[in-house]
């Protein structure tokens, strides 16, 4: 499976969630999670999504962990905007990780892709009604 890791078929296959991903929920946190490409970032980011409510507490926090670091370290804005919005889904779940996030959103209202500024705007809204 993660031999084809950049290949389409993959990313079609991991993104509809039809893959079998829980025998490689290592991997993803590991190799996968580590590969510096956009596309693959993203699609990490909505299989750990995916996968969240599986987790053990420790693969659980390593895919915030993950995350977190995709969100400050990318500037490609599908990775930026799938990544936001995990990690929001997330937080209400994470007292820690709704802080850290709350602060990530009020930078990233600022950030020169539209997309990414709007996305952060309404999920910080969204965010802050939650508490």
């Amino acid at each position: 499976m993660f031999g084809c890791v950049l290949g389409m078929r993959w990313r079609r296959s991991a993104a509809s969630g039809r893959c079998g991903l829980w025998p490689h929920v290592e991997r993803l946190l590991g190799e996968v999670g580590g590969i510096a490409q956009p596309s693959v970032m993203w699609h990490v980011a909505q299989m750990l999504a995916h996968l969240h409510g599986r987790l053990s507490n420790a693969q659980a926090r390593r895919a915030a962990e993950l995350l977190k670091r995709n969100l400050v370290g990318s500037g490609d804005w599908i990775v930026l905007n799938v990544t936001m919005d995990v990690l929001v889904d997330w937080a209400p779940s994470d007292t820690d990780l709704a802080v850290w996030v709350t602060g990530e959103l009020e930078r990233l209202r600022l950030d020169t892709h539209r997309s990414v500024a709007k996305r952060a705007s309404e999920r910080l809204a969204e965010l802050t009604a939650a508490r």
